[in-house]
């Protein structure tokens, strides 16, 4: 199994180059490849598609050769994605097209072989879509009507503003159709009200259940060693809010059992620990998990008690008390004994299947509840750079409990981040308290050897109970060999990160916070962060990113992402939310990874696919390199118990950018389950680093604590 670590997903980028020449070293161990393309991010095109830095000027239809450099030409063809595809299935004309582009030292090609791709019998005619075509007309023109050949030309915001406007006009139905937004933020049962519980607890009375004052003994028949088995069976999903509360930090942890504690009939052993019965974790109904036993050991007095993977236990019944209250004093379905509230197997309407929420007198989780923990939060607005201004996040009982999940990075200039920014993943800083949690947002872009980090706070308003969010510095990091951490870069001075090495979330941020400069990085905004708020009695998830160092995902032979036994007791697949990863292969920007969020698949979109099971959920790893370019993947529950992932098709997306509109370039803005559904666009999927077609090179994702009605379809 690969690595697992805590990281901060990246979004990587690059810097316009200060001239129209970049000069680059081909290596052995490159040949195939010039390293000027850098790990871009995904989403992150403020004023268009991503850019490699490439360019010189060439001589007169063979523009583009010197010292082994490349340029826009090379640009113009490795984006026309459709052109890759030709010239893998044997297209001549495209192939020659491919060969000149993705090869280190040698020339681009000339505009005659530009040109001659695009007859009308062509692969090209046929497999390009039209806005493929508009766009790479666009860029022919400027290439060969101009012999301009900088990246600085083809990059700029009036040329992209063009090619937008081209792509626009020529193409109507599919301009529209790839640039249809959204209607929600994958957040469709945000409206939905929460299970109103009765307010249990802290009554100043008791009303005994059916008016009796005290539970009849039990008859002879029903005392252990006579009675017939009961089964008992507890609910622990759908706490009522009052369970949260008095719960506190216990639910903070995973649960790791429950119990049931007992006193019986003339017995002398009043609920000991050493006398609890372990109750066993089961699926009650379609993703509601919960406990039960099967027992003739109990006849009289009982209760529920829950323990944490921490150690520490809460019980339900017990001793009044002002201070610290149970969760069932002086409810109904309990008895009173002085200062004493426990269950009684005698009240029971049917003493042979008892069935509770725990701490509440409801028998089962309510058909209408909808558990909100992974529910997406609207997307934030800027995030100021001072407490005074800090954005509202609204209620929030915990700092801990705001869970980022993305975030875009922004600057005002390209100087400061490459192509202005980008969505990328964040991850905690440290542990946190109730009142203050910090995280950090990370990205590497065209300047490869850096990290580039933002720090942010969330605190708990004390006396309004709402949630502040604000930025507190920025900082750099230089990548570097032999600093504790796995990573290899470009056999050159100062190249920085190769192939899945860019990706930043295999790094330990919050070390590399720590030991760089204070702000010493730019202006990096951060905006539009997604987010869910847990409550009290959600136990926060764990992160994990899984490298895949010597292949990206295959179709054939599953990687396991966990190993059996070690991700809880609620074997449902569902329980793991894929937030990120990266997209590699030789057809995305010249074999380095690129940051890619994780999308669920819909099953009314794809006709092969039913919805997620407790045994497989698919998911899109997408990232938008020009287009937005992925892989459909499928994530199961292994035979072992483990949890394991394998690739299924690889497709794109044809996309132009309004410069001008920087929610144009969001992922989070697109129903991309629909949009990829819908694209005739196929790719290879490769199977290694130096393959043509994309291929998925980390999976970062969140394990839920225990399976939560929330989980159970597409999105919540």
């Amino acid at each position: 199994m690969a690595d697992a670590v805590d990281a901060s997903t990246p979004l990587l980028r690059r810097r316009r180059p200060a001239t129209a020449t970049v000069a680059t070293a081909a290596t052995a161990a490159t040949a195939a490849f010039l390293a000027t393309y850098a790990c871009l991010g995904v989403g992150a095109r403020v004023g268009g598609r991503a850019l490699p830095s490439l360019g010189v000027v060439g001589a007169e239809n063979a523009v583009g050769v010197e010292g082994g450099e490349s340029d826009a030409t090379k640009y113009a063809v490795l984006q026309t994605q459709c052109l890759l595809v030709c010239g893998s299935q044997g297209d001549g004309a495209a192939k020659t097209l491919m060969d000149l582009s993705m090869e280190a030292g040698g020339r681009a090609p000339t505009c005659d072989e530009l040109r001659a791709v695009t007859a009308a019998d062509s692969c090209y005619a046929n497999k390009c879509t039209c806005m493929e075509k508009a766009m790479y007309t666009k860029e022919i023109d400027l290439i060969c009507a101009t012999g301009e050949t900088t990246m600085d030309a083809i990059e700029s915001s009036a040329f992209l503003k063009q090619e937008f406007e081209a792509g626009r006009d020529a193409c109507p139905q599919e301009f529209a159709q790839t640039n249809e937004r959204a209607t929600v933020n994958n957040a469709s049962q945000l409206g939905v009200p929460l299970y109103a519980s009765p307010k249990l607890g802290n009554k100043d009375t008791w009303v005994p259940r059916k008016g009796q004052l005290l539970a009849r003994a039990p008859r002879q028949n029903e005392l252990v060693g006579a009675k017939t088995p009961t089964t008992f069976k507890l609910y622990t999903q759908c706490k009522p809010d009052h369970v949260k509360k008095l719960g506190g930090e216990f639910w903070f942890e995973s649960l790791a059992g429950a119990y049931l504690v007992r006193h019986n009939y003339g017995s002398h052993s009043f609920f000991k620990k050493d006398k609890r019965l372990r109750m066993q974790r089961a699926e009650l109904e379609d993703g509601v998990y919960g406990y039960t036993l099967t027992t003739d050991q109990v006849d009289w007095e009982y209760g529920f008690e829950l323990e944490n993977s921490n150690g520490n236990t809460l019980l339900e019944i017990g001793k009044v008390n002002k201070d610290h209250p149970t969760l069932l004093q002086r409810e109904s379905c309990t008895q009173r004994y002085g200062e004493y509230f426990n269950r009684v197997l005698t009240t029971e309407e049917n003493p042979n299947t008892v069935s509770y929420v725990f701490g509440n007198c409801t028998t089962e989780c309510p058909s209408d509840y909808v558990d909100s923990a992974f529910c997406v939060q609207p997307l934030t607005d800027v995030i100021p750079s001072t407490e005074s201004e800090a954005f509202d996040i609204g209620e929030l009982v915990d700092a801990r409990l705001a869970n980022f999940a993305s975030a875009l990075l922004y600057a005002s200039s390209t100087s400061v981040l490459n192509r202005q920014g980008g969505r990328t993943y964040v991850v905690r800083y440290n542990s946190g308290t109730k009142s203050q949690q910090d995280w950090i947002v990370g990205i590497s872009d065209k300047e490869r050897t850096l990290v580039k980090m933002a720090r942010i706070r969330v605190k708990r308003d004390e006396i309004t109970g709402t949630g502040k969010v604000w930025r507190l510095e920025t900082r750099k990091y230089t990548l570097r060999r032999n600093a504790g951490y796995a990573y290899e870069d470009w056999n050159e001075p100062s190249a920085g990160c190769m192939k899945q090495y860019c990706d930043v979330a295999r790094y330990p941020l919050p070390s590399f916070w720590d030991q760089s400069s204070p702000n010493s990085g730019g202006d990096y905004r951060v905006m539009r962060i997604e987010y869910t708020k847990l409550d009290l009695g959600d136990a926060p998830p764990q992160q994990f990113t899984v490298s895949l160092d010597e292949r990206p995902l295959s179709p054939s032979v599953p990687k396991q992402l966990l190993a059996p036994g070690t991700w809880g007791e609620d074997l449902d697949v569902r329980r793991v939310i894929l937030r990120s990863g990266t997209i590699c292969g030789s057809w995305i920007n010249q074999k380095n990874c690129m940051f890619a969020n994780a999308v669920p698949v819909n099953p009314k979109h794809w006709d092969d696919y039913n919805g997620p099971t407790k045994n497989i959920k698919q998911w899109l790893i997408l990232t938008m390199d020009g287009y937005f370019k992925g892989q459909r993947i499928e994530v199961t529950v292994g035979t072992d118990g483990g949890v394991y992932a394998r690739a299924i098709e690889a497709r794109y997306i044809v996309r132009s950018y309004d410069p001008d509109d920087p929610s144009t370039f969001d992922p989070l803005a697109y129903d991309l389950s629909e949009q990829m559904s819908k694209s005739t666009s196929k790719a290879n999927i490769a199977e290694g680093y130096d393959d043509g077609g994309y291929g998925t090179g980390a999976i970062t994702f969140h394990l839920a604590a225990e399976m939560s009605a929330s989980l159970r379809g597409v999105s919540c």
